[in-house]
């Protein structure tokens, strides 16, 4: 069995009001991009008399792409610019470098470049094909039977240091990006308990947040409701901030909500590569 692995793979993720997505996605699709996913999520604005009233949360969408890194330098500086991310309340975007990606095909500029940007073809791939070997392995190993994600195939090598116009190069801090690095930081908690959240990371420095409404399925969560299962829903809070103050925010967060105690809730983070749209950080 042949398995490719996308090299460096990203996920852009873009936060919109309600109503902007699929025209974002399509255009999206236009520059090459195959594909992505919209979910349904929920904004917050930092205004005490619209808390006051109830009115400082209004719905948003979250796209979700995954695509290599060729493409998101290439592709996120355009839609930035055409969309108007640099005004106040037109969205954020923001992309994330992933260990390895299954399934995405490349995009079409790729493949109109003549770039294949699969790593080697591997076979007698082990018994569980879903298992892919972290960036750390060993790609001439027999027994890892996966090529190695962070192997750069070297025609893609090119194709990162130029767009599908060779003339015009690709620089390192894409156009429009914020240059102070930014954390994303990602908190999961029982439904109605969102608001707790981005209060406590408030007073530790944040200016919002995005809710993604979810389900939990973990071990002892689910209860009886005339004999049928009930998964308790979760309120999925997404804070993207700077990292001077990311360990502040998640220490508040903590704190506040007691996620020490069992069911209380789980955050994590990660770095990220590009921002765009944050307004007031330079």
């Amino acid at each position: 069995m042949k398995i490719r692995l996308l090299t460096i793979p990203m996920r852009i993720c873009i936060v919109v009001n309600e109503g902007r997505a699929g025209k974002i996605l399509r255009r999206a699709r236009e520059l090459g991009i195959r594909g992505g996913t919209i979910v349904p999520a929920f904004g917050t604005v930092r205004n005490r008399i619209l808390r006051y009233l109830a009115l400082d949360t209004y719905e948003r969408e979250l796209i979700i792409i995954l695509c290599s890194q060729a493409d998101a330098l290439r592709v996120m500086p355009i839609l930035y610019k055409e969309f108007r991310f640099n005004r106040p309340n037109k969205g954020i975007m923001w992309s994330q470098r992933l260990g390895s990606i299954l399934g995405c095909v490349p995009s079409q500029a790729m493949v109109d470049a003549g770039v294949d940007p699969g790593t080697p073809a591997v076979t007698d791939m082990a018994a569980d094909p879903g298992i892919v070997h972290p960036s750390g392995s060993n790609p001439t190993s027999a027994d890892s039977g996966v090529a190695n994600p962070a192997s750069i195939n070297e025609e893609e090598r090119k194709f990162m240091s130029s767009t599908v116009n060779e003339a015009t190069p690709v620089p390192i801090q894409p156009e429009g990006a914020i240059k102070t690095p930014h954390a994303m930081v990602i908190t999961i908690v029982d439904r109605g308990k969102a608001d707790a959240v981005l209060e406590a990371a408030r007073t530790a420095g944040s200016t919002g947040g995005t809710i993604i409404r979810a389900r939990g399925s973990a071990t002892g969560e689910t209860v009886t409701l005339f004999n049928l299962p009930v998964e308790p829903e979760k309120d999925t809070v997404l804070i993207l901030a700077p990292t001077a103050i990311e360990k502040k925010i998640v220490a508040a967060i903590y704190q506040s909500l007691s996620i020490d105690q069992p069911g209380a809730g789980i955050i994590f983070t990660y770095p990220v590569a590009s921002v765009y749209g944050l307004h007031g950080i330079d």
